[in-house]
């Protein structure tokens, strides 16, 4: 059971990472389109702070939309504001979702209500611990179930036969 939760954890992290890869990348692009200067670091910004549920994608996000007000002005950083309002809510609805689920095992609509639920209980932290701690809990639950059908339907021809009785005998 803690192999396979720790295996859980780990599929957690590397689809957190991927995502927040992908998060990077656009909102990198989007920078790039609009002239703005800074913006690998801010495109490193974002990846980093796509690991920390909602505060990441605001600091990330408004630092951006800063940058691009100073350097290419209002209407850059509106556009910019734009770009990464539309990455953060395509990212958080379709791809964060399904590749959790895949990654975590757990359906993608358990993944989409358990950081609501998370940052509701305990803030950015509970957001952030959320879905990890819903897989590991799934991951015990299946445990539990394993064990309360092993003990419910035992194989019969695991257990030897009594003493004196040949195997596939009526007792």
């Amino acid at each position: 059971m803690l192999g396979q939760s720790w295996s859980t954890l780990g599929g957690f992290i590397r689809t957190q990472a991927i995502v927040s890869f992908l998060d990077a990348t656009l909102i990198g692009i989007g920078l790039l389109v609009e002239g703005v200067p800074l913006r690998s670091p801010l495109a490193i910004l974002t990846f980093f702070g796509a690991f920390v549920p909602i505060m990441g994608a605001i600091v990330a996000g408004s630092l951006a939309v800063l940058v691009a007000l100073v350097w290419v002005g209002p209407t850059g950083a509106l556009i910019v504001l734009a770009i990464i309002v539309a990455v953060q809510q395509l990212e958080g609805n379709v791809p964060q979702p399904w590749l959790q689920s895949k990654g975590v095992q757990l359906h993608a609509v358990v993944v989409l209500l358990a950081i609501p639920l998370g940052s509701t209980l305990s803030g950015v932290i509970g957001a952030f611990l959320a879905v990890p701690a819903a897989a590991v809990a799934a991951v015990v639950l299946r445990y539990l179930h394993h064990l309360v059908s092993i003990e419910s339907h035992p194989d019969p021809e695991a257990s030897p036969a009594p003493e004196g009785q040949a195997e596939g005998s009526p007792g």
